[in-house]
This record gives structure tokens, C-alpha cells and sequence, in this order.
């Protein structure tokens, strides 16, 4: 039985798009065209699993249908969604769509034999690995460390997104509330922790995490904009995993992350 696909383009007159669906439909898909002005309501109660947007120039049009498939995305975890676009429009996309509801995204221009190998492995349940150790285009569980970002300022929890969503599978959340029953749907290696929130501050989470036997031993590292003493030793007391200064340049901070994990591995 043919997966199904449905294709959202501004046309599909291109004739790399026309040669790409055609590979498709040569493999194991049935594809099927869309506008990106379209309802998405017509997906609602839909047969597609499976959604590829190919984003030609980033326009308002993309905007709406992008944040409407995050609903409908974000509602079904059977459904995957494949994003091809140059870095530029890529980087816009994850701006009105969390990366972590994209299953692959892949900058143009494409490589559709790799394209279909990695939607393959996707859909049955793998990752595709081009160059993975000792295997030439071999397919391996998705083996990344996973994290979970949690801070009331959403402009730096997307920022934080992007920068870690390369290296890791990243869940984010802007509250406490909202953090608290997402860790009883997903597993994590780790928690990114803002220390300063309101209502239910990071340092309560923290205590909270700990007094539940099922996150009690997930390590969380705070991450603080504030550098006074008085602040620090009270960060300390709470004995985190960690903490990091949220001034720190977006490499160290990804070092410092990386740097955790290897000595875990090693301990």
C-alpha cells in the first residue's frame, strides 16, 4: 500500500518540483498536490499522514499554513512533516513552526534519492543516517540526546530552540504548568531551566521535580540572567546538575551543554 502524501507548493509547473514528485510516485507514495493558500481544514479528517512543504520565497501565505499544520502536527504524533526550502526560508519557517514538529527538512538544492531514504526511514520508524559509522547510508535509531527548554521569555526559548535543535531532539515550554505534564507524555536527558519565572519560579520546579519519583533523577541545569552573589549561592544551594549564565555566547553555551553530556557518558 502506497503512503500518502500530500504536497503543498506555490506551483507545481517547476520542473524540479514536477521531476521531484514524479521520483515520488516512482517509489512507495501516492502524492497529491495542494496550494499553500488552501484551507487546512481539509486535512482535518483527511487519510495524510504525511505533509512536505516546499517553501519557494518565504511569504505570508506560508506563514498561515505553517501555523496551521503545527496544530494539526502538534495534535497527532502519526503525522510527519517535511520542509524543503534554502536556509533563509528555513529559518523563517521555524519562526511560526517549533523545529521539533518537523520530521526532516532539507535545503535546496535537494538530493531526491536521499530525500526519499530519509522519508523511508522515517515513516517506518528509523532516522537515516547518510553517514552513519561503519555504514554507508545506513539506518539507526534516532539516538540523540533529548532536552527539554523551559523559560517564560519566548523570544529567548525559540532562540534557544534553534540553536540546540541541531544536536538534539528540544521540547520547550513557557511555564511551569505547561512543563509539568509534558514530562509525563516524554522522556528526557536533560532540563535547560530558567531560574527567574513567574508564579511558579524555576527553583520550584526544580523542588518539584525532585519530590517526584519519575523526574527525580533527570538533571537540570539553571540558566540565569543574573550574576550577583547573593544570586549565584542561592542557585548553587539548590545543587542543579548545573547552572549557565544566560549571557553566555551561543557556542560556549552549546559547548558547556555538550561538555555535560560527555561527562556523563564517561562517569
Amino acid at each position: 500500500m502506497k503512503n500518502q502524501l500530500a504536497f503543498i507548493c506555490e506551483s507545481a509547473e517547476h520542473f524540479l518540483i514536477r521531476s521531484m514528485i514524479a521520483d515520488l510516485e516512482k517509489s512507495n507514495y501516492e502524492v497529491k498536490v495542494y496550494p499553500v493558500n488552501m484551507n487546512i481544514f481539509t486535512f482535518i479528517n483527511s487519510p495524510y499522514k504525511l505533509f512536505m512543504v516546499y517553501l519557494d520565497g518565504y511569504k505570508e501565505d506560508y506563514q498561515k499554513m505553517l501555523t496551521s499544520l503545527k496544530l494539526l502536527v502538534g495534535e497527532n504524533n502519526d503525522c510527519k512533516l517535511f520542509l524543503i526550502g534554502t536556509p533563509n526560508d528555513l529559518e523563517l519557517a521555524y519562526e511560526h513552526i517549533p523545529q521539533r514538529f518537523v520530521t526532516h527538512s532539507f535545503k535546496r538544492p535537494v538530493n531526491v534519492e536521499d530525500l526519499i531514504k530519509i522519508m523511508d526511514a522515517s515513516t517506518s520508524g528509523y532516522t537515516y543516517e547518510k553517514n552513519l559509522i561503519g555504514v554507508q547510508g545506513g539506518y539507526a535509531r534516532n539516538g540523540r540526546k533529548t532536552i527539554l527548554i523551559v523559560d517564560d521569555d519566548e523570544v529567548y526559548l525559540h532562540t534557544l530552540e534553534r540553536w540546540f535543535s541541531g544536536e538534539y531532539n528540544v521540547y520547550t515550554a513557557t511555564s511551569s504548568s505547561i512543563a509539568i505534564p509534558l514530562l509525563k507524555k516524554i522522556s528526557v536527558d536533560l532540563i535547560l531551566l530558567d531560574y527567574e519565572m513567574p508564579v511558579i519560579s524555576g527553583l520550584d520546579l526544580f523542588q518539584m521535580l525532585k519530590n517526584e519519583p519519575s523526574t527525580a533523577n533527570i538533571p537540570v541545569i539553571f540558566l540565569t540572567a543574573k550574576d550577583d552573589k547573593h544570586t549565584i549561592l542561592e542557585v548553587i544551594a539548590a545543587k542543579p546538575a548545573l547552572y549557565l549564565l544566560k549571557t553566555l555566547p551561543p557556542l560556549l553555551l552549546q559547548q558547556n551543554v555538550r561538555d555535560f553530556f560527555a561527562k556523563q557518558g564517561n562517569s
